[in-house]
């Protein structure tokens, strides 16, 4: 079975988190994209493919100073990257070449890049884009370990009940419940695309190493 775990660091959060992916102008920008595809039998994870792409943010669109407060990605550096749709063109073979696409909060993962694949659709002639998504499975790790690190509500949260009794984990937050200790690639306190891929991968080797997770 081929895997296909990704990250996205974006120039800021969706205006509307229901809008649809065609309304492109909703959704920040992608700045970062990050991608590993591995071979997975039983428990083991191997590593075929790593992808780590920074996206070139257009002069039209304005610099989001609280996002890169997150994720420490300079302007000067988001303004030079790849063209977007050379990066998603990329991205669009390796999601066709996989059985499942896993993410930390894949929902927002997943309408960034169709969004971006809308926008790079109207910028340019490559109208394939806008399907740059298949028919593929899909796991959220974050949905899917709630229950199972059981971190308290929020006192925002617990005014939806709807919601549920447990807050979502974040990325480090998943690793720490695991390892007992705190996720560091870098040395660094900002986190990347490349660094949330292969803790992503670190945490999904110990949810199916210890069994709490089956694919």
């Amino acid at each position: 079975m081929k895997i296909l775990l990704l990250d996205t660091e974006t120039n800021g959060l969706p205006k509307n988190r229901y809008a649809p992916p065609s309304d492109y102008a909703n959704f920040p920008a992608i700045l970062q994209l990050s991608w590993a595809i591995y071979t997975v039998t039983g428990t083991s994870l191997v590593e075929e493919e790593v992808r780590d792409l920074g996206l070139a943010l257009n002069p039209s669109i304005p610099w989001n100073t609280g996002a890169a407060a997150v994720h420490g990605i300079s302007e000067i550096e988001a303004r030079h990257g790849v063209p977007a749709e050379e990066a998603l063109q990329q991205l669009a073979v390796a999601l066709r070449s996989v059985d499942m696409v896993i993410a930390h909060n894949l929902p927002f993962d997943k309408d960034v890049i169709q969004a971006a694949g809308w926008r790079a659709s109207v910028q340019t002639s490559l109208k394939e884009l806008r399907g740059i998504w298949p028919p593929v499975r899909e796991l959220c790790t974050m949905r899917a370990t709630t229950a199972l690190v059981k971190l308290p509500a929020t006192a925002k949260q617990a005014q939806y009940p709807d919601l549920g009794p447990y807050k979502a984990p974040r990325l480090n937050e998943l690793y720490t419940w695991l390892y007992g200790r705190v996720y560091d690639v870098s040395g660094a306190v900002l986190h990347t695309a490349a660094s949330d891929v292969h803790c992503l991968a670190e945490c999904l080797r110990g949810l199916l190493g210890r069994k709490l997770l089956a694919l």
